[in-house]
């Protein structure tokens, strides 16, 4: 079976649909903090810190030897 829309990676007219949503969604974070760094850190802190606990598990114990 041959598939007859095979993607060239290496195009550079190919946009990769997934990597084209992250962007999309990337620069609307950054417009809403006005692109600007520190307030995209403290927008994330902000969100984080509305997340329940248990999304931070601990983790897992380091073993030594």
């Amino acid at each position: 079976m041959t598939d007859e829309t095979t993607i060239e990676l290496h195009d550079p007219e190919y946009d990769d649909p997934v990597c084209a949503e992250i962007r999309r969604i990337r620069e609307e974070i950054d417009a809403e903090c006005n692109h600007d760094i520190g307030e995209l850190f403290r927008s994330m802190r902000e969100r984080e810190r509305l997340l329940p606990p248990e999304r931070f598990g601990s983790p897992p114990a380091r073993r030594n030897g």
